[in-house]
């Protein structure tokens, strides 16, 4: 799974959420579609608020989100569990 933990952010008024799920649902924004798809990020689906069409205000935020995702051996050892 390429998103195993929810992913938040913000920048300004646009907030961005990264759901994990295993089936892509990727109906919203389609900018912030395509980045997600470019970037490989394929078992997700995202929630996005913004009242303003800030480009910049946009992009902070998806690379502030997409920073904090983890894979799930990072997940698992900083959780102390073993991964089978």
């Amino acid at each position: 799974m390429t998103v195993p933990q929810v992913l938040k952010s913000r920048h300004n008024d646009f907030r961005l959420t990264i759901y994990p799920q295993m089936q892509p649902n990727y109906w919203g924004h389609p900018v912030v579609w395509k980045m997600l798809v470019h970037t490989g990020f394929f078992h997700c689906r995202f929630w996005v608020k913004s009242r303003k069409r800030d480009p910049y205000s946009m992009i902070y935020a998806y690379f502030q989100a997409v920073t904090k995702n983890r894979s799930i051996d990072d997940l698992a050892q900083i959780g102390g569990q073993k991964v089978r």
